[in-house]
């Protein structure tokens, strides 16, 4: 049996959890963001928030929207922000 300890392996064996937790950022996000999927899409979420009595609530509804979407997306590709290489 072989062990793979090398770099590039440990990356494709991430794969599939990066696959499924990105892709399920970028389905809640676009629900927030465009309504897509059956979402409220962004005033229905700015209502949600506003209930919550989060001020001001538009931009907490953009916020979250949009990190959860990008996050999503950055997830996927597997890219790695503000990491330092030692």
């Amino acid at each position: 049996m072989r062990c793979c300890a090398s770099s590039e392996c440990k990356q494709w064996a991430a794969l599939p959890l990066r696959l499924g937790l990105g892709l399920i950022f970028i389905y809640h996000g676009a629900q927030k963001l465009f309504g897509w999927y059956g979402g409220p899409g962004l005033d229905g979420v700015t209502g949600f928030f506003g209930n919550l009595g989060f001020a001001p609530a538009s931009v907490w509804a953009w916020l979250v929207a949009l990190v959860e979407f990008f996050g999503g997306v950055i997830i996927v590709t597997g890219k790695q922000i503000g990491r330092a290489h030692v």
